[in-house]
C-alpha cells in the first residue's frame, strides 16, 4: 500500500469514526487489539491488566471520537494512548503498594513485641524501616529520577525497559539511576543515623 493511500485510508476511518461507524470501530479493534495487548503487556508484565487497558483505549477512543481531527494518525494514536495507559497503571499501581506497604508498616509496628525497655525484637522491622527510609529518600528526587529509580527498584524493569517507557535513551536511565542511588544511600545513611 502506498503512502498516499494510507493516508487517504487512515483519513477515510476517522471520518467514519467522527460520524458514529461502528463497524469503523470494530475495523481497528479487529486489527490493532492483540498487537496493542502485546505491546502493553511489555509495561505492565500483566495480561489480564494489558486487555483491560486496550479495551479502555479503544473506548476512549469512541467516547471521544468527534475530537479527532482527519490528520489524525490512528495507529500513532492507539500506540500513544496504550503506551500513556501503561504508564498510568503503574503510577497507580506504584502508589497503591506504598500505600499497602504503609499499612502493612504500620501493622507490624503496632503487633511487635516490646521490651520494657520499648526496644522492638520484631527482626522484621529493620527491614520495613530501611525500605520507607528508602521510600521516603526517593519522593526527594527530581521527577525524572525518581520515575526511574522506582521502575527499576519497584517494578523491576531492565533500562532498557525504562528507556522505553519513559522514551529517553538508556545512557540517560544509567545517568539517573547512579545520581538516585548515590543520593538515596547519603539520605538514608543521614536518617538512620539519627
Amino acid at each position: 500500500m502506498t503512502e498516499l493511500t494510507r493516508t487517504d485510508a487512515n483519513r477515510h476511518l476517522v471520518e467514519r469514526l467522527r460520524g458514529g461507524d461502528q463497524q469503523a470501530l470494530a475495523l481497528l479493534f479487529a486489527e490493532y487489539y492483540g498487537p496493542l495487548c502485546l505491546f502493553v503487556q511489555r509495561y505492565v508484565d500483566d495480561v489480564a491488566a494489558a486487555e483491560d487497558l486496550v479495551q479502555n483505549v479503544f473506548i476512549r477512543l469512541w467516547k471521544h471520537r468527534t475530537e479527532l481531527n482527519a490528520e489524525t494518525t490512528l495507529v500513532a494514536y492507539l500506540h500513544a494512548a496504550a503506551r500513556n495507559a501503561a504508564l498510568n497503571h503503574l503510577r497507580n499501581e506504584t502508589r497503591y503498594q506504598r500505600r499497602v506497604a504503609a499499612a502493612r508498616d504500620e501493622q507490624d509496628w503496632q503487633g511487635s513485641d516490646m521490651a520494657s525497655d520499648g526496644s522492638v525484637y520484631d527482626p522484621n522491622v529493620a527491614r520495613d524501616v530501611r525500605r520507607a527510609a528508602v521510600l521516603q529518600a526517593a519522593e526527594t528526587l527530581p521527577p525524572r529520577c525518581r520515575d526511574v529509580f522506582l521502575l527499576r527498584w519497584q517494578q523491576e524493569l531492565t533500562y532498557a525497559e525504562i528507556a522505553s517507557v519513559l522514551e529517553i535513551s538508556v545512557k540517560t536511565v544509567e545517568m539517573q539511576m547512579t545520581i538516585a542511588v548515590k543520593r538515596i544511600r547519603l539520605y538514608v545513611t543521614k536518617l538512620l543515623a539519627q
